[in-house]
């Protein structure tokens, strides 16, 4: 195994269906990931960040575990990685949600997989939204009320509730199918 393999690691997989993979930063499986479980086959992959990942590092640890394109969901230290990923293979990433991620710092306009970013209204500044759009056009932006950067563990079922409808609608994401409110 080469050195960027060994620095991603499957921590948890389970559940059954569609390939949704969540890149996170430590050894903890957010509290979001058992409820995605009944709808999706959850696969979570921690990512060491001693040094930078690439994109094809990512895709290799992935391959194995996903004969589909997989909903990529990313927290805040992984969403560069998983932006890289979804950039140079939009083949295997088919949604990329970003939990409270950084704005990147270059402009992506030829993004083709589509995009949401959440924010915890706790922590995300006022301009967060249009800077999100200014750099992937057409990021869907959600705020997930009373949390900041670990909502995913805060209010699970509101995390799940919007990363579950955008995983099966993608580009089509509008709230919910339900109803213009997600757990308010």
């Amino acid at each position: 195994m080469d050195a960027p393999a060994q620095q991603i690691t499957l921590t948890h997989s389970a559940g059954s269906g569609a390939p949704v993979v969540w890149l996170h930063a430590d050894d903890k499986t957010p509290a979001a990931v058992a409820l995605l479980t009944q709808h999706f086959r959850v696969l979570g992959f921690t990512i060491a960040h001693t040094t930078s990942i690439q994109a094809d590092a990512v895709a290799n640890a992935i391959g194995p575990h996903a004969s589909e394109p997989v909903g990529l969901i990313a927290d805040a230290a992984n969403a560069h990685a998983a932006l890289s990923l979804a950039a140079a293979r939009p083949d295997l990433v088919r949604a990329l949600a970003l939990i409270a991620p950084a704005v990147p710092e270059k402009l992506l306009e030829e993004f083709k997989t589509p995009v949401m970013a959440l924010f915890g209204t706790r922590d995300a500044s006022a301009h967060i939204g249009r800077s999100m759009r200014e750099v992937i056009s057409g990021c869907h932006l959600m705020f997930v009320y009373d949390t900041d950067h670990d909502m995913a563990n805060q209010r699970p079922e509101a995390v799940e509730a919007i990363l579950r409808e955008f995983l099966i609608a993608g580009d089509r994401f509008l709230v919910t199918s339900k109803s213009s409110k997600i757990y308010p």
